[in-house]
């Protein structure tokens, strides 16, 4: 079995074991394809909600009710709820995602400079928090929606879903 596939340069790995190289460089192989889907899915657009309003007086209301509070209260408020809700759920998705992505990228680049309290510091934010967020999002979808935005933020902290 090869210690390496070369996806990372070989200076890099020199305090990686060797036994362990394999595994270091499939776990920066699957951020990066990771990475690559996060931006294929805003270059599409996919987190952008659009809809189009019955009429000009309701488009006229909703720049009137966005101009005083955001635009997803003027959601709510021209009836267009279900919308607002899949805005609101999709820009939590990108940014968890995101900033998962940024931590585990950080710990890959310690471990790989052999700060290995570090790099689990940094791991333990994904994989106890955001990971947490996300299954609970996946799970009960309604349940967090209504959570985030009548409890925001006392109803989601993390003492809170680690009790669910």
């Amino acid at each position: 079995m090869p210690n390496s596939v070369h996806l990372i340069p070989r200076n890099r790995l020199c305090w990686i074991p060797n036994d362990l190289r394999l595994a270091h460089e499939y776990c920066f192989f699957l951020h990066d394809e990771s990475a690559r889907l996060m931006v294929e899915y805003e270059g599409a657009e996919a987190h952008v909600v659009s809809f189009k309003f019955r009429n000009k007086a309701e488009a006229k209301a909703f720049k009137k009710h966005a101009a005083k509070a955001d635009a997803i209260a003027a959601m709510r408020a021209g009836g267009y709820e279900a919308e607002a809700r899949k805005a609101v759920l999709n820009q939590i998705t990108i940014a968890m995602v995101s900033d998962c992505l940024h931590h585990i990228y950080e710990s890959l680049r310690c471990l790989e400079k052999r700060k290995i309290i570090v790099a689990l510091n940094l791991l333990r934010k994904p994989l106890t928090d955001n990971l947490l967020y996300l299954s609970w999002m996946l799970g009960d979808e309604n349940g967090f929606y209504h959570a985030f935005t009548t409890n925001s933020p006392r109803g989601i902290t993390s003492s809170i879903l680690k009790g669910k």
